[in-house]
């Protein structure tokens, strides 16, 4: 029996066997899923005329993980990146945040839970991203690979250029390609295309859009303007999507960029802090913070579990954090100061043209276990390439734009002048944290961060708390613990400009 997730094939064979002819009520089942746990002998039950499998043996074939809560009498089991709940002696089973109905009660035998054979063609096979057709008595089954249905596509004028958005019904997997002719052409793995589904004329950047239905997917032709240099193609969800934005100009500078120049106010350091002076000849050493507060617009990030989102999170720390450093003296920006969208590699390019000293990204930890907590502070190690790695997905230039070759030495160049700092700004922001929250201290880090990989100064990513997890969420919503957090961040700013500023004197 062969199941399909995530655009990967997946081999689940069900073979039923009896164990013992003297006890018909007790079977067991050959449970196979390639790539995740392995093949697993699934002991299963006759009750009440109903088959049920031992929960156990099933989350071992996905490669699962379980969690008893011994209190309320649920199990919470984690299939790759979905969550379903299961309460003992009721027959709902909640996936995620859907309710589904099982029709027969979870049930506690031996300490162990079992569940109805229509928790395995129902939410654990949604969960493994499958269709599984199993029918009690049956000695083996067929499966359907579960492909995305390609459900929308629109063009959108946005400050950037000219967005392609094509929804999905499920997470899906693409390629993306590009030609000297200004044809960007993306693969969608395994998708169906409705016949009703169309686009018409094209508009700002994008000439046309066309769509087809072919053996491996779904193949999509984006004819663009002769204006358009670069595109980004990423995907995104719930609701699940893949957007490609096409863009004037050449990503790797600011040139083309419609987002304006900040004005700035002519100032000059003093002792770690900044003071306003007459506009002269030749002043510089501007002490401006770029904060970027996470996600935002139709990127809500990570959903806590009362449903408070990541964006409300650092929208709410960025301007306390903005008021406490404004009170100290500095000349403060923000990335978005609203419930507004801004590109993952815009950021950094925002703070680069404001010429800021510090970029600071505020950030919610996720997990799927609800258990994980702490705070974490992150700064960006020269690596390959880092603005391929900014964009989480796939960018790739049109004739005339830097080479990634080029683009990637300018930017191992930049990265290399400014990581010494960078580590420094994370270690002042975690000393200052430390002192001031009582949530588990999970240290600083390095690597490809993403919204750190474009800013041309020292840049640290915080990680203020895990949204995912109850206790602190209720921290994160509290106006009061906001403003504790943004006074810790801001006195590890303070405290790692005083001693740039030793270190030049």
């Amino acid at each position: 029996m062969s199941v399909s997730h995530s655009g990967r094939p997946v081999i689940v064979a069900i073979v039923a066997a009896v164990l013992m002819l003297t006890l018909p009520v007790a079977a067991s089942v050959r449970v196979v899923v390639d790539g995740r746990g392995g093949t697993v002998l699934v002991e299963t039950r006759t009750i009440d005329d109903a088959t049920y499998f031992d929960l156990a043996g099933l989350a071992a074939a996905a490669g699962a993980s379980r969690h008893w809560d011994a209190t309320t009498r649920k199990m919470v089991v984690f299939v790759g990146q979905r969550r379903i709940s299961l309460a003992i002696d009721t027959p709902f089973a909640a996936l995620d945040r859907t309710i589904v109905n099982l029709r027969r009660p979870v049930l506690m035998r031996d300490g162990e839970v079992w569940v109805p054979h229509r928790f395995l063609t129902g939410p654990f096979a949604e969960a493994l991203h499958a269709t599984i057709d199993w029918t009690p008595g049956d000695a083996d089954a067929m499966a359907v690979p579960l492909g995305p249905d390609v459900v929308s596509v629109a063009l959108e004028d946005r400050a950037e250029g000219t967005a392609v958005v094509i929804g999905t019904s499920t997470p899906a997997d693409f390629s993306a390609a590009s030609s000297a002719r200004g044809l960007i052409t993306l693969m969608i793995q395994s998708a169906s295309l409705p016949d009703s589904l169309g686009l018409g004329a094209g508009d700002g950047l994008v000439e046309s859009v066309e769509l087809t239905a072919e053996p491996d997917g779904v193949a999509v032709r984006i004819a663009t303007d002769p204006a358009a240099r670069t595109y980004i193609a990423d995907d995104f969800g719930p609701p699940y999507r893949i957007e490609v934005l096409v863009e004037e100009g050449n990503i790797a500078t600011t040139a083309g960029s419609s987002i304006p120049t900040p004005t700035l106010r002519p100032q000059r350091r003093t002792g770690g802090r900044a003071e306003d002076v007459e506009e002269e000849a030749g002043e510089d050493g501007l002490l401006t913070v770029m904060i970027d507060p996470g996600h935002g617009g139709n990127d809500a990030g990570s959903l806590g579990p009362s449903g408070l989102t990541e964006k409300e999170i650092t929208l709410g720390v960025a301007r306390e954090l903005a008021r406490a450093l404004q009170r100290e003296g500095y000349y403060v920006f923000m990335t978005r100061s609203s419930d507004s969208f801004v590109p993952l590699l815009r950021r950094g390019e925002i703070a680069n043209m404001a010429e800021a000293d510090v970029f600071v990204s505020l950030q919610c930890g996720a997990w799927h276990s609800s258990a994980a907590s702490g705070f974490q502070v992150h700064f960006h190690s020269r690596g390959r390439n880092q603005r391929r790695v900014a964009t989480g997905g796939l960018v790739r230039d049109f004739p005339g734009a830097v080479s990634p070759q080029s683009e990637g030495h300018l930017w191992d160049r930049v990265h290399q002048g400014h990581t010494g700092d960078s580590r420094t700004l994370a270690r002042h922001i975690h000393d200052a944290l430390a002192g001031v929250v009582d949530t588990p201290d999970r240290g600083v880090t390095s690597g490809q961060v993403a919204v750190l990989a474009g800013c041309a100064m020292p840049a640290a990513m915080v990680e203020i708390g895990y949204i995912t997890n109850p206790a602190e969420e209720d921290l994160l919503g509290d106006p009061g613990y906001r403003q504790n957090l943004a006074r810790g961040i801001a006195r590890g700013i303070t405290g790692f400009m005083e001693e740039r500023e030793e270190v030049k004197e």
